[in-house]
């Protein structure tokens, strides 16, 4: 997965051009949203603990996965999926 300003120079450069308007107006766009994006991940970060509790409810609790004989039986399978899933939050951020 490539970030905006990533795509943006890619395709400039695969063709063998420089930057034109309208690829410098959508790296524009992009910085200009920044702080939308900062404050995004902030509100994500701060409620980490509630999200991923929720998702852990929805999906694990009442799954086959979780009773005896299932994959994540043992507390120590369980913890670590729930460790995975505050990693995947993160990276998502």
């Amino acid at each position: 997965m490539q970030d905006a300003i990533t795509n943006v120079i890619n395709q400039s450069d695969v063709q063998g051009l420089y930057l034109d308007v309208s690829s410098m107006g959508r790296l524009e766009q992009y910085f200009a949203s920044g702080e939308l994006r900062v404050r995004a991940a902030a509100t994500i970060s701060a409620n980490s603990a509630a999200i991923i509790k929720e998702a852990v409810a929805k999906s694990l609790l009442y799954s086959d996965i979780t009773r005896p004989g299932g994959n994540m039986y043992t507390t120590r399978r369980y913890a670590a999926c729930i460790r995975d899933l505050d990693y995947y939050l993160r990276y998502a951020t």
